[in-house]
């Protein structure tokens, strides 16, 4: 079966560079724009099911696709997961980079070094990310299987947060031997091929964008972990 996993559209905080984290922001008028446009990249893919976070950036941008599909006359069904919301960020959510940076110079610097292995001050750990992921693609797995959609050619679009997404992806291709960077943009399509049986996962595209314009998509920021003017 496939995976569909999109990044919400662009939030004013995506856009001022503050961690969002659980902070709950809404879309912007140019996010909606983008999960628009997402929807639209998405006509020609049949999909069984939709699962999304229950932030209201992740379900609004779900809601969107949803609504698409059924003026297309589909009915498919949309399911808000808990274990799809973002990371916790703790005390660095509401603040800018540079502001974390000043507040919390230790853990800010470790965190641009391996943010996979160093938890934000006050934030969710590595391995309860890497438990919440596997919960939630287990969970969209066995509805799967119990509606009898879960064969080589159907196909579930996850929607969510580009914290997450990277451990929902890296759980799907747990079984690779490869070991690769991943990046999720605002309003961006990566397509996993996935095996439930036996739990191996084939990544046939990432971060695909190429349905915004470069005026519509969202300034991407710097690699934290290059030293300024690298």
């Amino acid at each position: 079966m496939f995976f569909y996993l999109l990044r919400h559209g662009q939030t004013d905080w995506n856009m001022q560079k503050k961690v969002q984290g659980r902070t709950d922001i809404p879309l912007n008028g140019a996010g909606i724009r983008q999960a628009e446009k997402m929807a639209e990249a998405m006509d020609g893919i049949p999909l069984c099911g939709i699962w999304a976070s229950t932030l209201e950036r992740a379900a609004g941008t779900a809601e969107i696709l949803r609504k698409r599909r059924e003026k297309r006359g589909e009915d498919i069904r949309l399911v808000l997961l808990p274990e799809l919301k973002e990371v916790a960020f703790g005390d660095w959510e509401g603040k800018t980079l540079k502001e974390v940076e000043k507040l919390f110079p230790e853990d800010y610097h470790r965190w641009t070094e391996n943010p996979a292995f160093q938890t934000p001050t006050g934030g969710e750990k590595r391995e309860e990310l890497t438990k919440r992921a596997a919960d939630a693609v287990e969970k969209m797995v066995k509805s799967l299987k119990n509606s009898g959609k879960a064969g080589r050619k159907d196909a579930a679009a996850i929607v969510a947060h580009g914290g997450i997404l990277v451990y929902v992806i890296a759980y799907l291709l747990r079984k690779e031997t490869e070991r690769r960077e991943i990046i999720v943009e605002n309003a961006s399509i990566t397509k996993v091929e996935y095996d439930p049986e036996t739990g191996t996962g084939h990544l046939v595209f990432m971060n695909d964008i190429s349905h915004l314009s470069q005026d519509e998509r969202t300034p991407w920021k710097a690699d934290l972990r290059k030293k300024e003017g690298e």
